[in-house]
């Protein structure tokens, strides 16, 4: 059982590895994708406004970045382990509900737009994507619109659908506060019980074995004085006159 127990945890411990990985990856897919993107020169931010055709491209760069996320998302939830049974993470639902995350914060109302105005899909595979026409059409009434739906990734105020995936994002994978370091300690303290209780229980074995050893070693001991009485008895009954003691 405390086996079992380990495996599980170093399993769990694993996956929240390789899902910190994957939302760094979604970070820095996201990072080049502001609607505002800034330089400093001569210690002053200088701010570019981007393109309509820039928004577009940061538009189905960010679909792409989420369908990436959400098959990562899928893999590590679905893993299971062997001889054990049961979902890895399958007591965790706040992992399990970072898909649906991914999907509300998709279409996240930003001055009463959103991107499913630009043409935003889902399909039956749980793929996102754009429809161009859409997306063009409603540029062509609002060419800022996208940009404003969009928002930027970058400090000191994100904003916007990029800027509500970066907080999502921090807020999982800060070093210090975030919830898969939180989710880590847990693992670890629960890991040391573990141990503890391992240990706890091999003293108690050893206490409540060691009269037991103690009684078979002196029946060993017993069993081999009687073997060599025994052999005593016979080798004196084969001396006697009287003739060999009987059987």
């Amino acid at each position: 059982m405390l086996n079992a127990e380990q495996i599980r945890n170093q399993a769990t411990a694993q996956i929240l590895v390789h899902l910190q990985l994957a939302l760094h990856h979604f970070e820095q897919a996201l990072s080049g994708g502001g609607t505002l993107a800034q330089s400093v020169e001569a210690g002053h931010a200088v701010l570019r406004v981007r393109l309509p055709t820039s928004d577009l491209m940061t538009l189905q760069g960010l679909l792409q970045a989420c369908n990436t996320l959400d098959r990562s998302l899928e893999v590590l939830i679905s893993n299971r382990l062997e001889g054990i049974g049961g979902r890895v993470l399958g007591a965790d639902s706040g992992v399990a509900a970072l898909r649906s995350r991914i999907r509300s914060t998709l279409l996240l109302n930003v001055d009463g737009q959103s991107l499913i105005h630009y043409g935003l899909q889902l399909n039956d595979q749980g793929v996102y994507g754009c429809n161009i026409r859409d997306c063009q059409a409603t540029m062509e009434q609002n060419p800022n619109g996208l940009a404003v739906v969009l928002g930027r990734t970058g400090v000191p105020h994100p904003s916007g659908v990029l800027g509500a995936f970066i907080g999502l994002v921090r807020h999982w994978t800060d070093v210090h506060t975030g919830l898969i370091r939180q989710r880590l300690r847990a693992l670890d303290a629960h890991q040391r019980n573990t141990m503890q209780r391992r240990a706890w229980l091999c003293a108690r074995c050893e206490q409540a074995l060691a009269p037991r050893l103690a009684q078979l070693r002196l029946l060993q001991r017993l069993q081999a004085d009687l073997q060599m009485t025994g052999q005593r008895l016979l080798v004196l009954g084969s001396h006697d006159p009287a003739g060999p003691m009987p059987a």
